[in-house]
């Protein structure tokens, strides 16, 4: 740890309590516009307003015809490059089946169907997906790219008729429509989307009867053959629009912390036996829900500890009660997050280092540090308070303030590996990244003991803002403002 200098910290009496800005990690939005940050650098003040929505693509009336390489072979690569980086992380089809029906759509001939819909949408993502690391054929203006847009846009003018149909293609449909607009940076929109899946799900018949039965006992229930799809593609509705929600702050459809919702009663049911029918499909099959399933019971023990941490701030007679009561829990909660870790397949394993990660593991290692930062996050914020007071305080946690900042580092060290990579969480993991950087730089202003590695942390967070700025441009104004607040450090 590196100590930044400060002006020495007076002594107080006796404290009842200490405030705490907050419980758990911040929006960007709100961190961004904190005085400590604001009064440090010559950028006007950030307003705390949500995401907005801005003007797609529009391909007018480009014809298909003049997309290359959609023969036989490269529909195949198209599959190929979808179920092997996109749908290796949402497990909402069936591969064999889907390979069929969307090589046999593009041959014979694209119609007004929910087939060519579903086969339009998975082409376009094919075309922008790669693997993970820099993706660098898929910017703005290659020909992958302007060729995504124009078999997304196609897929559009489709998808109304599903709007009055009930079964799953439908919410199959709508969910990549979502996926592919998060790919390009288009987060109210994908909500949108998102949404209308989870919306185009309450009919779904494994949802119907788990509501008839009450809900609870749905994972005793053993489903029909073909309800791993349904139950698969509720799932991803569920958590997608929920965590962008509350990301987004709609202003009617408000969400308690996106961590604290409690998810859904029940794990999906993956297709069985996973290791039947040695092939290339079905091993990809495997590793996909192997992923799916970790990564939701991850998704869970987060959503479960932090509403506890919020069940405990709120049944504490004050804030110092509330951070000695945490002090006490958080070693449980670490040890849950090892286990969970530790239980891991070895083809998902966190113990190599993330320069050797494949975009699960990438994912996975993400969500771990969303994990700790929640824990360790009303920690920080106390720690923070006092300093701004020049307190000198022994507050209880103080080893867990000092965990907390370091692994706004981390986040930084295990994401690198993807963070020019265009997926369905770029934008979130930028959004964590500048909440990351505004904890670090507040710390720094602050004169905490900071973690070694911050400031090229920081640097590094910057230079994933400019690089994605041309097409998200609000970045530019966060790059500009945390730019101005480190150089202040040297004035």
């Amino acid at each position: 740890m590196q100590s930044s200098s400060s002006s020495p910290a007076r002594p107080i009496g006796d404290l009842n309590d200490i405030p705490l800005r907050s419980i758990l990690p911040e929006k960007m939005e709100s961190l961004l516009i904190w005085s400590v940050l604001a009064q440090h650098s010559p950028q006007e003040s950030l307003q705390a307003s949500p995401a907005q929505p801005r003007d797609s693509y529009s391909p007018g009336c480009s014809p298909l015809s003049g997309i290359v390489n959609m023969d036989t072979p490269g529909v195949k690569t198209l599959l190929d490059n979808f179920f092997t980086h996109v749908h290796c992380k949402n497990p909402i089809l069936e591969e064999t089946a889907t390979r069929q029906l969307v090589t046999s759509t593009m041959m014979e001939g694209i119609d007004w169907s929910a087939n060519s819909c579903l086969a339009l949408l998975i082409c376009a993502l094919g075309k922008v997906a790669t693997p993970l690391g820099p993706s660098l054929g898929s910017k703005p203006n290659t020909a992958n790219y302007l060729e995504a847009q124009k078999l997304f846009h196609a897929a559009q003018k489709r998808i109304g008729t599903l709007m009055t149909q009930s079964d799953i293609i439908g919410a199959q449909c709508f969910f990549l429509s979502g996926v592919f607009l998060m790919c390009n940076f288009q987060p109210f929109e994908a909500w949108r989307f998102f949404s209308q899946a989870l919306a185009a799900c309450q009919t779904l018949p494994f949802l119907q009867r788990a509501h008839r039965g009450g809900g609870s006992e749905i994972d005793m229930v053993q489903p029909a053959a073909d309800e791993t799809q349904q139950e698969a593609i509720y799932w991803s509705s569920w958590k997608s629009e929920h965590e962008l929600r509350s990301e987004l702050m709609l202003p009617d459809f408000k969400s308690h912390h996106s961590s604290s919702n409690l998810y859904p009663p029940f794990f999906p049911t993956p297709p069985h036996p996973l290791d039947s029918n040695k092939t290339t499909d079905s091993d990809r099959q495997r590793a996909s829900w192997l992923f799916y399933l970790a990564e939701i019971s991850l998704r869970r023990l987060c959503s479960r500890i932090t509403s506890e941490i919020l069940e405990l701030h709120r049944s504490s007679a004050s804030n110092l009660d509330f951070l000695r009561d945490l002090a006490a829990r958080v070693p449980d909660y670490e040890t849950q997050a090892h286990q969970w870790a530790g239980s891991l397949p070895p083809e998902l394993c966190l113990s190599r280092s993330p320069t050797e990660d494949n975009v699960c593991t990438f994912v996975l290692r993400g969500h771990l540090v969303i994990f700790f930062e929640a824990i360790y996050w009303a920690f920080v914020m106390a720690h923070f308070n006092a300093l701004e007071r020049g307190l000198m305080l022994d507050l209880p946690g103080k080893e867990y303030a000092d965990k907390g900042l370091e692994y706004h580092v981390i986040r930084v060290q295990v994401n690198e590996v993807g963070m020019l990579h265009r997926h369905h969480g770029t934008w979130l993991l930028i959004r964590a990244c500048v909440r990351s950087a505004g904890i670090l730089l507040g710390g720094r202003v602050l004169g905490a003991t900071m973690p070694r590695g911050w400031h090229e942390a920081v640097q590094k967070i910057m230079y994933l803002l400019s690089s994605w700025e041309d097409e998200a441009p609000e970045l530019s104004a966060r790059r500009a403002f945390l730019q101005g607040v480190m150089m202040s450090f040297d004035s």
